[in-house]
């Protein structure tokens, strides 16, 4: 037994126009870098402590963030700055994130053997290059540097994930929706013939 599905086509092209346009989908992943020969503002790291490095250094990333056959080259970093409220700028070579400092993580002290600090910001990821098409979201940026004694060698690296704290709700996008609510039409009108 055949369908006639000659019927089903206006409707099919009346909810496609209910659809609309179709929206480019955030990048979604993480990217880890590494600073090369960071220097701070201070001889021993901590609240109020400002960061750059010439170079910096992409190691890996997950999801979009991940690219098998594209390296990456990012900015230098500066104006990196551990107090509650600042703002800064990074080129990712992929990407820009602007965002501003909401915490800062004094690990330690230098009391216990060395100084551990980090600073957290949130701000959005605007994709460019590989991730050109995908559209602006919110990610988060966290910061972690080590220091041994006051006045030694910094080690620091950071991951800038998009959306921060993981994958959004996945909302289904009105042409899903559409399309669905056709496939249920199709399967009665056939069970409708059959019955």
């Amino acid at each position: 037994m055949s369908v006639d599905l000659r019927a089903f086509v206006p409707a099919l092209a009346g909810l496609m126009a209910l659809g609309g346009t179709a929206q480019a989908l955030p990048a979604i992943g993480s990217a880890a870098f590494l600073l090369v020969e960071p220097s701070s503002s201070t001889a021993a790291i901590g609240a109020g402590t400002t960061f750059s490095a010439a170079d910096v250094l992409y190691v890996n990333g997950t999801g979009a963030f991940s690219f098998p056959s594209f390296t990456p080259t990012p900015s230098g970093i500066s104006g990196l700055t551990g107090t509650v409220g600042t703002t800064f700028v990074f080129d990712t070579g992929f990407g820009l994130f602007s965002g501003t400092v909401v915490q800062i993580v004094p690990d330690s002290d230098g009391a216990t053997g060395g100084f551990f600090f980090g600073i957290r910001a949130l701000g959005g990821f605007t994709p460019a290059g590989p991730l050109a098409a995908a559209s602006p979201s919110e990610a988060a940026f966290n910061f972690d540097a080590t220091q041994p004694r006051a006045g030694d060698i910094i080690s620091a690296s950071f991951v800038i994930a998009s959306p921060p704290g993981g994958r959004p709700d996945v909302i289904p996008a009105p042409m899903s929706l559409a399309l669905f609510g056709l496939a249920l039409v199709g399967l009665g009108a056939v069970a409708r013939r059959r019955g």
